[in-house]
């Protein structure tokens, strides 16, 4: 073929003697413009027959955006952006290496949120006491304490095992049934207890209450009969060392009434509370009521 284009190869029309591939099929002149010969060659140029069958046309904006996965595969994190979902990535435990290099990492230690690994605390010698916040989570704390009088005032806001709560002093006292009788007229009588519903620390004794140095609560309740004149002056009264700490009126009805007092003190450890009734009769003497729901004399120790 002459080595020349025309104007009829350029413009794909039928091409002149000039521009042929000569024995071409059996020998015949065969007339094919530039256009039928590129046509022709590309007709055979596959993907197949040049050794590309793996080749596809995906754009390079999204030849990336499918996920794949690699199996025992090192990705640097430095030099990629990862993202990693603690609720389904991770699994297993992490090593305690990781944490502060396993340094003080215990069977008897926690990581705390501080940074470091913390011994958890256990217990808590005698009187030594100790402060939460909060406690969360199962488990329990312990505090050794050998009774609560024995905390050091700013206690407030500890803990205290079982053992030391049931070691508060506290007393209750009752005259079981039995009527105190011949109470003199507008004078101040002691009144009796003969029996103890109990008397934790046994602090209860000869009718009063010694309790610990520290807050207290004190209760009482009498009530009484005898020839008594409606609104007569009656008084129950809280004895402390001996004089009238605290008295209540009791406002009596014709010849019987009763009459309640509660009260807070802060004992010395040596302080002696106790009751105490004024009755007035028009004649002869009055009678304390012995009955147990009627006539009772409590307390407790609160707190240093």
């Amino acid at each position: 073929m002459v080595d020349k284009k025309t104007s009829q190869e350029n413009s794909g029309a039928t091409p002149s003697d000039a521009d042929i591939f000569r024995g071409v099929q059996g020998g015949a002149n065969v007339k094919w413009s530039f256009a039928q010969v590129r046509s022709w060659v590309l007709s055979w140029l596959t993907k197949a027959t040049l050794g590309l069958g793996n080749v596809d046309n995906t754009s390079d904006a999204t030849k990336n955006s499918t996920s794949a996965t690699l199996t025992n595969k090192i990705i640097a994190g430095a030099s990629n952006t990862l993202t990693v979902r603690l609720g389904s990535d991770v699994t297993g435990n992490l090593s305690v290496g990781n944490l502060n290099g396993g340094l003080s990492a215990l069977a008897s230690t926690f990581w705390r949120g501080d940074g470091a690994w913390n011994t958890a605390v256990t217990s808590v010698a005698a009187g030594a006491g100790m402060l939460f916040t909060t406690i969360t989570g199962s488990g329990s704390v312990a505090v050794d304490v050998a009774n609560a009088a024995n905390l050091i005032a700013g206690t407030s806001n500890k803990i205290l095992d079982a053992a030391a709560l049931k070691s508060t002093p506290a007393f209750s006292v009752h005259k079981n049934g039995t009527d105190q009788t011949g109470v003199a007229s507008a004078t101040f009588t002691q009144v009796t207890f003969g029996t103890e519903l109990y008397d934790v620390g046994n602090y209860f004794a000869s009718n009063a209450w010694t309790p610990p140095a520290g807050k207290v609560h004190l209760n009482a309740t009498v009530a009484f009969s005898g020839t008594i004149v409606a609104g007569a002056n009656c008084q129950i009264v809280i004895i402390k060392n001996g004089a009238t700490f605290l008295q209540c009126g009791a406002n009596p009805f014709t010849n019987a009434g009763s009459a309640t007092l509660h009260v807070d003190d802060i004992a010395n450890g040596s302080d002696v509370y106790s009751v105490s009734m004024y009755i007035t009769t028009s004649s002869g003497t009055a009678t304390i009521t012995g009955n147990a729901g009627q006539t009772r004399f409590t307390g407790h120790w609160i707190s240093p």
